[in-house]
């Protein structure tokens, strides 16, 4: 027997010990993780020395296959989409407002190099700089610690599942994808922070004080995925079959809308709140004059709750879709185990044998049999086959679902 390095540890520990002794072959060799789907599989093959081909035996000759990939359904396409917007929108505005913590202590070093003899395309070029540089430096520190966690993740296991550290490797196109956009959204961050800034070399003067935001483009795209999101499911008012990437772009619209959508609507709110004790004042004073960090705060935990309930509305739709109603009963537990004999009086004891094992509660044993008919079909030598199911009555009452047999001509 050959085993998975997780069933040789299960083996030889107290908690294996009924396994081992089922399992009771001789041990040669231990399968490796190119043959295994995790590090936690249980897995065995059981061998002989004595098979040969005269008694049965098949040899193989390779494990695995090329088989077709089926392309991913309209139902996995919406959910890969949202979880994707879900994830990744809130890691944007997470950067976005990292990048603009400390600005206002940024702003005044860049007004001491004003004073000192450096223009405004310079200040531009260092605030430039001080952003990528921390940008490239959380990305070597954000990759050592991923190549540091990867080597642990072969020990966690999440709902009985857990991975090798090899599979865990990021598709290249996208890692270099990633290690582009992070700079790049740091530095236009950053860009556009300045735009609304004069550094002079007496001080920074902030121009963006008294201009209110609109609301009519915010609204535009959370409009656009509503408009999308109905007309994907319905057609002349009646449902047709959704195609999956206007479902998922109408509700990217959405998600993203609302970010764009927040801003506006926390500067709406808080000018209209007036008195109160000094502490709400002040609060709500430093809101009025500048709601920007705390809209960008609010707006990734609301993109990750909001895509979380959509992710949950989705799954609680489309559940009944992976159910199969079987009309078995539930709560019984069936084991069906078949073999081959050579006469009735040993499948009767086979099946007495059954009913004796210990923990078993009913066995419906019964005998399948081939009644082969002469004849021809097309003028081909083939004999018509029938099968025939011979049983007690009581287990044949129960395979067919009748509650009683009495005895009577067969029909």
């Amino acid at each position: 027997m050959v085993v998975s390095p997780a069933l040789r540890e299960l083996l030889a520990s107290p908690e294996g010990k009924l396994l081992a002794e089922r399992l009771n072959y001789r041990v040669i060799g231990t399968i490796a993780d190119s043959g295994l789907l995790s590090p936690s599989e249980l897995h065995h093959y059981v061998g002989s020395s004595t098979l040969t081909t005269d008694n049965g035996g098949h040899r193989t000759t390779a494990f695995g296959g090329c088989l077709m990939s089926e392309p991913m359904g309209p139902v996995l396409v919406v959910v890969v989409i949202l979880m994707c917007v879900v994830l990744l929108v809130p890691v944007a505005i997470f950067i976005a407002t990292a990048v603009r913590f400390g600005g206002e202590r940024r702003d005044r070093r860049l007004a001491a190099l004003r004073l000192v003899g450096a223009d405004i395309r310079t200040t531009r070029r260092i605030a430039v700089g001080e952003a990528l540089f921390g940008s490239l430096l959380g990305l070597v520190i954000g990759a050592g610690v991923f190549l540091a966690a990867r080597q642990v993740l072969g020990g966690v296991q999440v709902w009985r599942v857990s991975t090798f550290p090899g599979d865990i490797t990021p598709v290249p196109a996208l890692a270099a994808l990633i290690a582009l956009a992070v700079p790049a959204s740091a530095v236009a961050v950053t860009l556009a922070a300045l735009r609304s800034v004069a550094i002079e070399p007496l001080g920074v003067v902030r121009s963006n004080g008294t201009r209110r935001r609109r609301p009519w483009w915010r609204l535009l795209p959370t409009a656009a995925g509503m408009v999308v999101l109905v007309m994907t499911g319905t057609v002349d008012g009646k449902t047709q079959a959704v195609d999956p990437y206007p479902l998922a772009g109408g509700a990217v619209l959405v998600l993203v809308g609302l970010v764009l959508l927040l801003p506006w609507l926390v500067e709406a709110v808080v000018g209209r709140l007036n008195g109160g004790p000094v502490p709400w004042q002040l609060a709500t004073r430093r809101l009025q004059s500048n709601s920007g960090p705390a809209a960008r705060a609010v707006s990734g935990i609301m993109v990750a709750v909001a895509g979380a309930i959509a992710l949950q509305m989705l799954f609680a739709g489309i559940d009944d879709d992976f159910n199969d109603v079987t009309g078995q009963d539930p709560s019984r537990a069936q084991v069906s185990v078949s073999a081959e004999v050579s006469n009735g009086e040993l499948a009767n004891r086979m099946i007495t044998d059954f009913r004796k094992t210990k923990g078993v509660k009913s066995v419906v044993g019964t005998v399948e049999t081939y009644v082969t008919r002469p004849g021809k079909v097309g003028g081909d030598e083939i004999q018509p086959t029938s099968t025939l199911t011979v049983g007690d009555c009581a287990p044949r009452a129960s395979r067919a679902g009748c509650w009683s047999v009495r005895p009577g001509p067969w029909r």
